[in-house]
């Protein structure tokens, strides 16, 4: 697979996913059972993911989510002040690990309800959710506890237990 759009980063973030969120992993490269012609690539859709999570980084989005997310590093001092340092690292590295596997399972779950018919609608799905995340970004993008996009994956959650949505017809 190729890891070119996401760098080291991409792949750390995907052995977070199958290590720590093994069985959604599994199910999400099992499904859908019934058509595995309509499986996404799931290596590639998770290097996606990184990117994306970059991509809210590098335009701020994520700014005031990683302040309130880092243990404060104000009162530490001396020879503690690296080991905070290092523990501020750590734990922003696993919150932005759990917002790229939020938004990569909430991606599945809108993918499976779409009705995918074979992997070429991957892209159109990608697409809508990107679009429905920057959206999300637009109106504030946090829920009450200050998480970004929660609000959206739970929604997406939601939305794919009610099943498939309309597909677009094409006309020629």
């Amino acid at each position: 697979t190729d890891f070119r759009g996401g760098g080291v980063l991409a792949m750390r973030h995907l052995e977070f996913f199958v290590a720590r969120r093994t069985d959604a992993a599994r199910t999400m490269l099992a499904e859908p059972r019934d058509r595995p012609v309509a499986r996404y690539p799931f290596a590639c859709a998770s290097v996606s993911f990184t990117a994306l999570v970059v991509e809210l980084a590098e335009k701020g989005h994520l700014d005031a989510w990683l302040i309130a997310t880092l243990p404060d590093l104000a009162g530490s001092a001396g020879e503690n002040n690296a080991a905070a340092l290092a523990a501020g690292a750590e734990a922003a590295d696993t919150a932005v690990a759990e917002l790229y596997a939020d938004l990569f399972e909430a991606f599945h779950a809108v993918y499976i309800a779409s009705d995918p018919q074979t992997v070429m609608d991957y892209p159109r799905v990608f697409r809508r959710f990107r679009e429905a995340l920057f959206e999300d970004v637009k109106r504030g993008g946090a829920d009450g506890e200050g998480r970004p996009f929660r609000t959206l994956c739970a929604g997406m959650h939601a939305a794919a237990e009610k099943g498939p949505v309309e597909r677009k017809s094409k006309t020629n």
